[in-house]
């Protein structure tokens, strides 16, 4: 695993041995969509891929020496704020059930099972404190 310095200070891109920053996997809703800071998000139970947030998570802490305070996950296997990305107020990924046919943000409920491409854009590091960024790139309602 590696961290690249970014344009802007205490940023940084992080990149695993395979070159990749992405995640494909199955997860369950834990929250409905919701909006903060003009950015819909969605919390996330992603108990198959726990141990690897896990992982990035302790990397992240010992490379910059500050402990992980927001994006990491909590005891019960949630990934809490996980970025939906949108343009101009609409959101500009994939978002389909399980026929193939597209869906609004309103249609995932808690409980429903996904199947999501995730991106880890961003570390930061602040006053003490670290951070991950995750992005969605596409869900599928399974």
């Amino acid at each position: 695993m590696r961290l690249h310095k970014c344009f802007q200070p205490d940023m940084y891109t992080f990149q695993r041995d395979d070159g990749s920053n992405t995640v494909h996997m199955t997860c369950t809703a834990a929250s409905s969509v919701y909006i903060t800071d003009k950015a819909r998000r969605i919390d996330l139970n992603v108990s198959e891929f726990a141990k690897e947030v896990m992982t990035i998570e302790a990397f992240v802490s010992d490379f910059l020496q500050a402990p992980v305070r927001y994006g990491g996950i909590d005891d019960k296997e949630i990934l809490k704020g996980v970025k939906i990305p949108c343009k101009y107020g609409h959101v500009i990924i994939s978002i389909t059930n399980e026929h193939g046919f597209r869906i609004t943000t309103f249609d995932i409920t808690p409980g429903d099972t996904l199947y999501v491409i995730m991106e880890l854009k961003t570390v930061w590091c602040a006053h003490g404190y670290s951070g991950l960024t995750w992005v969605l790139q596409s869900i599928k309602k399974i």
